[in-house]
């Protein structure tokens, strides 16, 4: 990666999952890494699905031949000493376009390798490998696999462990929620060994997961900048010689099927036609949303406040037992069965983490300021919420 319909938000159950994707990862909280990497993959149920990649040819696939080829029924990715690149190649496939779908493949990347899954991708003017678009990040270095990232365009998306919103109007991503710890997610990925990537994608959300964790999630209302349909392609990335390999890719498309043809020369992307950022802005974004969103829970009282009343839009939650969480870092050997969340509200500088009330959250549409009371309970030194209220829906012409 190169640092990756609904016009009007509609009221979504935003986080439902969060007390789905805790338990269903597939993995007891007591297994090890170790004990991880000696499974297979579990089989797969193609019914529904289209193989997209027949093992044998590159068929409908459209990439630079000195990097692709097929090996062993594998799509196979290198980059050698000689072949060092100076911007990331991507092979796409031009079977068709893809709007809302479910993707599946599994992927085995080398120790240094660094490659992604993109999706509703256009291929920039005038240079046939590369692409803009978001994409499911792969990393063999561990930081940033399952991340959201979107190709030469709004860059971070999502890091892993969070799920995030972005407004319409250019909006900055939004995290919502700390879902899990990204280090112990990465223990979920079996280094320099085979995993399965899912993606589901539909309308303004996109999910990523990896042996059946959730790792990312990103809800886009940024109509204007967003893609909305596109191409699917695979990478190989700047860097050190790597390796990366690709197997039963398997499509299920939903809804109506996207029109316009996918031959090469067609789905194009002129440069600067839409928002583009720069990797640094949108790491410093998340960045310090992360600390703040998951900064400790305080035992004295905000501003010695036993009572505060905010009206705010920036509402999140924070899985029970993560402080102070980083972006990026490496593997833990075993995952939480927490399965408390807690309720972070966020107004101006002040910031109020509400010990268990991130239920509260669970179904509430996130277009519209609340107006939340708190109250402070000095034997259980916390704040508690007596009141969550949505105040009117935001002005969609108003910009974040």
């Amino acid at each position: 990666m190169e640092y990756k319909e609904f016009f009007y938000v509609r009221r979504l159950i935003l986080l439902f999952f969060v007390l789905l994707i805790i338990s269903p990862i597939g993995i007891s909280a007591s297994e090890s890494s170790q004990e991880k990497n000696k499974q297979v993959l579990s089989k797969f149920d193609p019914t529904g699905f289209t193989r997209i990649f027949d093992g044998k040819t590159l068929s409908d696939w459209d990439g630079d031949p000195t990097y692709w080829k097929v090996k062993n029924g594998t799509l196979v990715g290198t980059v050698t000493p000689k072949t060092l690149l100076k911007k990331n190649s991507w092979i796409v496939w031009r079977g068709g376009l893809v709007e809302d779908f479910e993707l599946v493949l599994d992927y085995r990347v080398s120790a240094h390798g660094n490659s992604g899954v993109g999706y509703r991708l256009s291929v920039l003017a005038n240079d046939p490998f590369s692409v803009r678009g978001p994409q499911a990040d792969i990393h063999g270095e561990q930081m940033f696999t399952g991340i959201c990232y979107e190709e030469n365009g709004r860059r971070l998306l999502a890091a892993r462990g969070q799920s995030t919103w972005i407004d319409d109007l250019g909006g900055q991503p939004r995290l919502i929620a700390q879902i899990a710890d990204p280090e112990e997610l990465q223990g979920v990925v079996r280094s320099e060994d085979w995993n399965r990537y899912r993606l589901v994608v539909k309308g303004n959300d996109a999910k990523h997961f990896i042996n059946g964790a959730l790792m990312s999630e990103v809800h886009d209302h940024d109509e204007t900048n967003r893609m909305h349909r596109g191409l699917i392609g695979v990478q190989v990335h700047v860097g050190p010689p790597m390796k990366i390999e690709f197997r039963d890719i398997y499509l299920k498309r939903f809804g109506e099927q996207p029109k316009g043809k996918a031959g090469r020369g067609r789905v194009v992307y002129q440069p600067s036609s839409l928002l583009e950022r720069e990797h640094p802005q949108s790491l410093a974004n998340l960045v310090k949303q992360t600390a703040r969103l998951t900064a400790p829970t305080s035992d004295r009282p905000l501003n010695n406040q036993q009572e505060m009343t905010m009206v705010t839009r920036d509402l999140g939650i924070v899985r029970h037992d993560l402080n102070n969480t980083l972006l990026y870092g490496q593997s833990k050997p075993t995952l939480s069965d927490e399965k408390q969340y807690d309720l972070v509200i966020m107004s101006g500088e002040q910031t109020v983490r509400v010990p268990g009330a991130g239920h509260l959250l669970i179904g509430k549409p996130l277009d519209r300021e609340y107006l939340v009371r708190m109250k402070w309970n000095q034997a259980k030194k916390q704040y508690e919420v007596s009141e969550l209220k949505a105040e009117n829906r935001r002005d969609s012409n108003q910009k974040p």
